[in-house]
């Protein structure tokens, strides 16, 4: 998912549900979309955001999400806090796209609650 706003005073999270595709789904998926170049898609992933439908869900005290800190003198996984996530933002210019970052994120919700959020690392 794409993140679209964050508000961390109700603790809510709202967001692009996305297809992060690899293998031979990415393939498959990227070929349909750009038959003029059976390659397929760079760097084995492909991403494919049919619906453009933001959701919101809340997010559970204390949670934690995985960032990849990649200007800090190389990738890293750090553990953030849910309210330095707008920080985490700031360290780069918002895509043009109307999300907040430009990675997506893997979400794992538990009866209608985001309990752990993780950054997908883009090459």
């Amino acid at each position: 998912m794409y993140v679209a706003a964050v508000d961390t005073a109700q603790r809510r999270l709202t967001f692009d549900l996305i297809q992060f595709l690899t293998g031979d789904a990415a393939h498959d998926a990227y070929v349909k979309d750009h038959p003029d170049d059976p390659e397929g898609p760079p760097n084995d992933y492909y991403i494919v955001n049919d619906n453009p439908q933001l959701r919101t869900l809340p997010v559970e005290p204390g949670l934690q999400v995985t960032v990849y800190w990649l200007g800090r003198g190389g990738a890293g996984t750090e553990r953030i806090g849910f309210d330095e996530l707008m920080d985490y933002f700031a360290t780069n210019l918002a895509p043009e796209d109307g999300y907040l970052w430009f990675a997506p994120f893997w979400l794992t919700v538990r009866d209608g609650v985001v309990v752990a959020m993780d950054e997908q690392f883009i090459p």
